[in-house]
């Protein structure tokens, strides 16, 4: 309770300087741990509302004498990287205890300090940290952080569907009115003569709506195809589909990612991300030549 009302009294709780979540995200930065529920509840629902956007997993303990300061690691590399749009800090449920890692000052102050917006979706929807105070949002559970990541493309393209529906039918209706009109002046005295000259009108109209139909119908396919190609380039750029084929990510002790063998030390230890699970590693030496040839 003092820790609280002191971040209170900083104002780290204050409504004003709760950020917005970006529209259309590209890339997720994911604070949690690589194993159980939460990051599995999380990535599918997003996979399923959102197909393509990139999430960047930086693994972390979320329980323990261990888990506050790699939690708050995490975040301020994600937050220097700035590789990410959005920042959300899971875990699933648990006994107050197991959350206490997200009630450490450490952990608030990395949230706080964050360039990007962060979700906060600690435990179940009746617990609450101080995370999920100072966090620009909270989300109850993983799957409801996925969700408010998403929300914004899904009501944007049903707000596009809705307004392809009413477009067509406004025109469909506004050429029924015109069809109307035209039967009026056709049954008039005064058009009664130039009858063929109406019926030439009659038909121009029909081509048109044939012709108003077909274009929106390629209008369509065209925006379907481009969302689909742009879809299928971003999968092709998730770091999932990299770990598929064959590669793997190394962090040190600290969770960065070695980027040159330079950052290793013989004797260290090194955690090695694959596409399914993850090695820890040991480092016997360096190579000389870069690792193209030779032995260690």
């Amino acid at each position: 309770d003092e820790l609280k009302a002191r971040l209170r009294a900083e104002g780290l709780f204050d409504e004003e300087r709760k950020r917005p979540l970006p529209l259309l995200p590209r890339c997720v930065g994911l604070v949690t741990s690589p194993e159980g529920a939460a990051i599995r509840d999380f990535l599918r629902l997003l996979t399923q509302r959102y197909a393509g956007i990139r999430v960047r997993l930086v693994p972390v303990p979320v329980q323990g004498p261990d888990a506050a300061p790699q939690i708050a690691a995490a975040v301020r590399y994600l937050s220097d990287t700035r590789a990410c749009d959005v920042v959300v800090v899971t875990r699933g449920g648990g006994s107050l205890e197991d959350l206490w890692a997200f009630n450490e000052e450490v952990v608030a102050r990395a949230v706080a300090a964050c360039r990007m917006p962060v979700i906060s979706a600690v435990g179940h929807e009746r617990d609450f940290t101080i995370c999920d105070f100072v966090a620009d949002e909270r989300a109850a559970t993983p799957s409801a952080a996925a969700e408010r990541v998403s929300a914004a493309r899904a009501d944007l393209l049903a707000h596009l569907a809705q307004s392809r529906v009413r477009l067509k039918q406004g025109l469909l209706l506004r050429l029924s009115r015109q069809r109307e009109r035209l039967q009026r002046l056709l049954s008039s005295r005064v058009l009664h003569e130039p009858a063929a000259a109406v019926r030439v009108s009659a038909q121009r109209v029909d081509e048109l709506t044939t012709r108003l139909a077909h274009a929106l119908e390629r209008r369509a396919e065209r925006s379907r195809s481009r969302h689909q190609a742009v879809a299928g380039r971003l999968e092709a750029l998730s770091p999932r589909r990299v770990l598929s084929r064959g590669y793997a990510i190394l962090l040190d002790d600290d969770g960065r990612a070695l980027r040159q063998s330079s950052q290793a030390v013989p004797g260290g230890h090194l955690r090695g991300l694959l596409h399914e699970g993850a090695l820890d590693l040991r480092v016997e030496g360096l190579a000389a030549d870069g690792g193209q040839g030779g032995s260690p």
